[in-house]
């Protein structure tokens, strides 16, 4: 059974913005999950979920995307890990520099290597909404689109606790992709 691809991945580290950029591009019929591999035991999974939707999830830098999705438009946030590094020392968690290192540099090799990777720096990300969209869409957004991402740009939209999440799950999808890599 063959399985619809996503119609849009947005990938970045943690802190980047995925979960105002899932809101900014859910739009009419059209969903953007936020970190839709939460809870997935495999690739087959995933796929399942983010079929004709998009996903933008921090989750991606640890796939192979470039070889799993070639054709599907994909945005990078490229945000630094000082953020992350300052978010988790306020939330009392402690992180691996390396694993954040690591993150980045495959993030970036991601937007080298995609044929359809857009890459977005984090402090661009407002001023450039509009090309983020064409490339997810194919399109400009209308007018009603524009007003409310307008609206969005004045709200912080995170999550509201890490608790939802299945870290348990996760070594298991990694460990399922190789497979199809």
């Amino acid at each position: 059974m063959s399985i619809e691809n996503p119609r849009y991945l947005v990938a970045g580290m943690p802190r980047s913005r995925t979960a105002w950029l899932a809101a900014a591009l859910s739009c009419g019929p059209a969903v953007c999950l936020h970190e839709a591999a939460n809870g997935c035991r495999t690739l087959d999974q995933y796929r399942e979920k983010i079929a004709g939707k998009g996903d933008a999830s921090t989750t991606l830098s640890m796939m192979d995307v470039v070889k799993l999705w070639p054709d599907v438009p994909l945005v990078i946030v490229d945000s630094g890990y000082q953020k992350v590094l300052n978010w988790c020392s306020n939330q009392g968690i402690e992180i691996d520099l390396e694993v954040l290192v690591d993150a980045r540099l495959a993030l970036k090799r991601m937007a080298a290597e995609h044929p359809r990777a857009l890459l977005v720096e984090f402090d661009w990300i407002d001023a450039r909404f509009d090309s983020i969209f064409d490339h997810c869409y194919g399109r400009m957004p209308s007018v009603a689109e524009r007003d409310r991402i307008e609206v969005l740009k004045l709200m912080n939209i995170q999550e509201k606790s890490l608790e939802r999440f299945d870290i348990d799950t996760l070594p298991q999808l990694i460990e399922d992709t190789r497979r199809y890599t």
